[in-house]
């Protein structure tokens, strides 16, 4: 009996010793990403509008449109960039949206479809 038990105590050490050596899952560093996120929203809110208004003033030289133009062009930019900033905020990356919205409308619910992982 007592070899039996002293066994059973090897045994458990041995996979204490085992639990130990396993490495343990660690938790995945988003900081990175909710940064770069940050990062493109306030690119988006920056670029839009500044290229809307050079685009609306190069019309508004060119045909001779003084002010609208250039107001039209820096409404147009700060719309893209919300609905950019919208975008990146519900999907996650801009470039799957036009197949994800697609079937989107196609669907029965109203709930934004996430794109799947490729990888």
């Amino acid at each position: 009996m007592t070899s039996e038990s002293k066994m059973t105590d090897e045994i458990d050490a041995l996979g204490a010793k085992i639990d130990a050596l396993k490495p343990k899952p660690q938790k995945a560093d988003k900081s990175g990403f909710y940064e770069s996120v940050g990062i493109r929203a306030g690119t988006e809110l920056v670029v839009g509008p500044l290229v809307g208004g050079f685009l609306g003033f190069g019309l508004d030289k060119w045909l001779d449109i003084s002010p609208i133009g250039l107001i039209a062009g820096v409404f147009l930019g700060v719309t893209t960039a919300f609905f950019n900033i919208y975008k990146l905020t519900i999907y996650g990356d801009t470039k799957p949206v036009a197949k994800h919205l697609k079937t989107a409308n196609n669907s029965a619910s109203n709930t934004p479809v996430k794109p799947q992982d490729s990888e």
